[in-house]
């Protein structure tokens, strides 16, 4: 088997705002200190925790993309912005396990 890297690609705005939505107070306190100790101290707590994500995630994201090329993995981007369901149907045609694979059954039931 080869390697591939399926990146989750989407909008860190919006993650955050959906996160804070799911998880609650103790998921936001604990994600706006992280972004407080690096600096990030003015603004709504989403705005705080975006701009300590894309200053600490973006530059690391970018080094492991680079690295995975470097290594000739291949690098499928997924519209993570979607559905659960419609990043596992992207991910699945990806990997050429969509409807018409020959293995139908790691697609799951539902």
């Amino acid at each position: 088997m080869d390697p591939v890297l399926l990146d989750l690609a989407g909008d860190v705005r919006t993650t955050t705002e959906r996160a804070l939505a799911q998880r609650g107070d103790v998921w936001a306190k604990r994600y706006a200190r992280i972004a407080s100790d690096a600096g990030h101290t003015s603004g709504r707590i989403a705005e705080r925790i975006v701009a300590w994500s894309r200053d600490q995630l973006g530059g690391l994201r970018e080094q492991e993309l680079a690295a995975m090329r470097s290594a000739g993995w291949p690098i499928v981007e997924l519209d993570a912005m979607a559905s659960a369901a419609e990043v596992l149907e992207q991910a699945l045609d990806a990997l050429g396990l969509g409807p018409n694979a020959a293995f139908p059954s790691l697609r799951g039931t539902g």
